[in-house]
């Protein structure tokens, strides 16, 4: 399971080592995940129980306690403890979203602008929970938070030597995806209506890979400048909090384009053709001749055999440039605001001499999913395939995008059906390979599914040229 389910243990001001749940299998199950040793004995650091249990749960004496359900702050505000109260979206099950409801401009941020309702009646119901946030009685069933020593998230205290303000307001997004996706703080100073800066914290300890991947491709930005640099965050510093590795990075300010693409039609043709002309533009200011034959050699160990693929594939890639690749250039890697104002985040996979086009045709087939209603990993990867082919008005503007970056960066013809099936095939592992570092099945996004047809549909394939028009 994920450990989003327990994922309101960041709040703490402490690390939880010894705990207590009663009544909350999941809570158990996840605690056990994260190395938490489950005790009923004296000396923890939570206990958790439903609000209807308060009772049993208050009697272990914890230096923190949770309880789930309407009512929960007062029970623990008479029992000692000051109670904070949170909202965990969409569900208290299986949220993504943790809301601290007594932090209003953080609330009011994450609502309205982070990630606004899709329709209008429920945009209407979420302004009205942030205007309400610090008065409202509980509206629905909620996480209720009591410490018997007050103080910030044990990860933004932390945070502090990257002057993080140890007064800040927050809200925390835990990500849809397995035990190995970080939860991310959105940090407010006091007053702010923006967030300045994100604090990424590991679920597990000892896990640093994507913090010192994220070092090296922020590296590589910072190399490159102009474009890449300027619609990307700063990294500001890493940090350890028992044994959980965590970084603070800038923060991007704007919308998620995975939710405007899906609410806002107008906005999110905007942000794709944003988009896609920064991902021009970044291959253009990075060109360099001669500098592929590190990753031709990947493809030909890591990629090819794979698949069963012929080495001839790389045989068209001979004298095109090297360009800086994001490498996971997908929707939920964007933040968008305004005509020109955007940031791409999540640089741990970047390569700085990597293929073009690449970044371009994962975006552009991610993209104009979910622009067309695209929702579920099922549609989304039925879409991608039509798209492909053709077969769709949004072919034609996929087509256009494609033709406009390879007159710009004066790619040969011939070697954009190598290139998409080179890019399809390296993405279809990608899950293997987060398999085996989970130890677990992981799962399967929609690029990752268009592999095996595309090396199988006569539309598709090395000779692609759809996208001649």
């Amino acid at each position: 399971m994920s450990l989003r389910r327990i994922d309101l243990r960041f709040a703490l001001p402490h690390e939880v080592r010894r705990a207590a749940a009663i009544g909350l299998e999941d809570w158990s199950t996840g605690l056990e995940e994260a190395g938490v040793e489950l005790s009923a004995a004296s000396d923890l650091d939570l206990a958790v129980a439903p609000v209807e249990r308060a009772n049993e749960v208050l009697g272990l004496g914890a230096r923190a306690v949770v309880l789930e359900g309407r009512g929960g702050a007062g029970k623990l505000r008479n029992a000692g403890y000051a109670p904070s109260r949170y909202l965990p979206l969409p569900t208290i099950e299986t949220p993504d979203l943790l809301l601290p409801l007594e932090h209003g401009e953080p609330v009011r941020y994450a609502l309205s602008t982070w990630r606004p309702a899709e329709t209008w009646p429920k945009q209407v119901r979420n302004r009205a929970l942030a205007a309400l946030a610090r008065l409202a009685p509980d509206p629905r069933p909620l996480q209720a938070l009591g410490l018997r020593e007050a103080g910030p998230p044990a990860t933004l205290a932390a945070a502090a030597r990257y002057d993080v303000p140890a007064d800040a307001g927050w809200f925390l997004t835990l990500g849809q995806g397995d035990n190995l996706t970080r939860a991310v703080f959105h940090v407010f100073a006091p007053g702010s209506p923006n967030p300045g800066w994100v604090v990424k914290t590991a679920r597990v300890r000892g896990y640093d890979e994507p913090f010192a991947k994220d070092e090296a491709g922020l590296a590589l930005v910072q190399a490159a400048g102009g474009a890449a640099l300027r619609h990307a965050p700063r990294l500001l510093g890493r940090l350890e909090v028992e044994g959980r590795h965590a970084s603070v990075e800038s923060a991007a300010v704007g919308e998620r384009l995975s939710t405007l693409l899906a609410r806002d039609r107008t906005h999110g043709g905007e942000a794709f053709a944003d988009i896609a002309a920064w991902v021009s533009d970044v291959g253009e200011q990075t060109v360099t001749a001669g500098a592929l034959d590190d990753e031709v050699g990947r493809l030909e160990r890591e990629v090819l055999p794979s698949w069963n693929a012929s080495p001839r594939l790389l045989s068209s890639l001979g004298g095109l440039p090297a360009v800086l690749q994001h490498n996971d250039l997908g929707t939920w890697n964007a933040v968008w605001a305004a005509p020109g104002e955007f940031t791409v985040l999540d640089w741990e996979s970047a390569r700085g001499n990597g293929l073009p086009l690449w970044d371009l045709l994962y975006f552009s087939v991610d993209a104009l999913g979910v622009l067309d209603g695209a929702r579920t990993a099922e549609q989304r990867a039925h879409h991608a395939v039509r798209l492909l082919r053709g077969e769709l008005p949004a072919s034609q503007t996929l087509f256009e995008t494609i033709r406009r970056y390879v007159s710009e960066l004066e790619i040969p013809a011939e070697s954009v059906g190598p290139l998409a099936t080179l890019c399809w095939l390296h993405h279809g592992l990608s899950h293997v390979k987060r398999g085996e570092t989970l130890g677990a099945e992981a799962q399967v996004p929609p690029a990752e599914r268009i592999a095996p047809i595309w090396l199988e549909d006569p539309l598709l394939g090395p000779g692609w040229d759809r996208w001649r028009g």
